[in-house]
């Protein structure tokens, strides 16, 4: 894994905005049948309609 300085940080960050760099909105559409691997099952599954993904709002349990 790679470490960054604050200064490379910041130098990216300069180089997106010269570059007019826009993060890509990203959704994820719940109502979707999910992907089930050969050998697997899936119990149940509830459809959530559409999820507009935002890192801000999500948080690991």
């Amino acid at each position: 894994m790679s470490t960054y300085s604050v200064g490379q940080m910041n130098q990216l960050g300069v180089a997106l905005e010269l570059a007019d760099f826009t993060p890509v909105e990203v959704t994820i559409n719940c109502d979707a049948n999910p992907h089930i691997p050969d050998g697997w099952s899936v119990e149940e599954h509830q459809k959530g309609g559409a999820f507009h993904w935002n890192a801000a709002n999500v948080a690991l349990h």
